[in-house]
């Protein structure tokens, strides 16, 4: 695995990590009757399943890029293919 491949799989990997990042702080902070609450156990909770369903879902990105089947452009519909399926788990956790 050369150096560019190297740095596009740290690349995608802190993308997810990101969104991981971002959806879990949409989570931990809530509007409820004019105040801010906390649901920081819950948001941990949330933090570990999103982690796992994002390490999931980069298997096979990650193993396009190391085998170099995967173009810049795959790489960025990969991260938004990604990001919507943590987005929908999301959901999924609130209904």
């Amino acid at each position: 695995m050369d150096t560019n491949t190297s740095e596009q799989i740290f690349r995608l990997r802190q993308q997810i990590n990101n969104i991981v990042d971002e959806l879990v702080e949409q989570e931990a902070t809530q509007e409820k009757n004019g105040s801010t609450l906390i649901r920081y156990d819950a948001a941990t909770k949330n933090r570990v399943e999103l982690e796992k369903l994002g390490n999931k879902l980069l298997h096979t990105p990650t193993m396009q890029l190391r085998q170099g089947r995967l173009s810049e452009n795959e790489m960025e519909d990969a991260v938004i293919r990604i990001e919507r399926q943590l987005r929908d788990h999301c959901y999924v956790m609130h209904l």
